[in-house]
């Protein structure tokens, strides 16, 4: 009985070893495949951020007709060779819609071939609203927003709604 032992403990102790080294090389390809995904990672950031495939290099608006096209250039100050991703889409509707009291809506969408596209919905004026007091006409939407003062010579009669206050 004390041979078939000794079988035993000889048979065991080699697979131990085995599985060491199993489990220290498993655990290295592990570690090597996370070095190769972060790294991956890691090249793809940089090269989002300096390719010249994503750099701004025109700039269309459409849809507007209130305003040129200049005009909401000017006011979006689209920064020119800056990467699309991190222009700031944000900030430059928010310039747009505070600046152009005609415009209802702004879509900036990238483009193909390193263009932006400044998508345009404009407010229609609806009514004029005369301020007795002070006698000026202001123009406001559906919603009530005024869009911008104007002469009552500039006034066509049964253009649109006149209100009185």
């Amino acid at each position: 009985m004390a041979k078939r032992r000794k079988e035993n403990i000889e048979k065991y102790i080699p697979k131990k070893k085995k599985n060491k080294v199993k489990k220290f090389f498993r655990a290295l390809l592990f570690w090597f495949v996370i070095l190769i995904a972060f790294s991956g990672v890691g090249f793809g950031c940089y090269y989002i951020y300096t390719s010249d495939d994503l750099k701004v290099k025109t700039v269309k608006v459409e849809n507007s007709k209130y305003y040129t096209s200049e005009k909401v250039l000017e006011v979006a100050d689209v920064p020119n060779n800056k990467n699309m991703l991190f222009i700031g889409k944000g900030k430059i509707k928010k310039r747009i819609l505070e600046e152009l009291p005609y415009i209802e809506d702004v879509k900036i969408k990238i483009g193909k071939e390193s263009t932006l596209r400044i998508i345009v919905t404009e407010r229609t004026s609806k009514y004029v609203i005369n301020n007795k007091d002070t006698n000026e006409y202001v123009k406001v939407d559906k919603y009530g927003i005024m869009l911008e003062k104007v002469k009552a010579e500039d006034i066509l009669p049964n253009e649109m709604p006149l209100f009185r206050s």
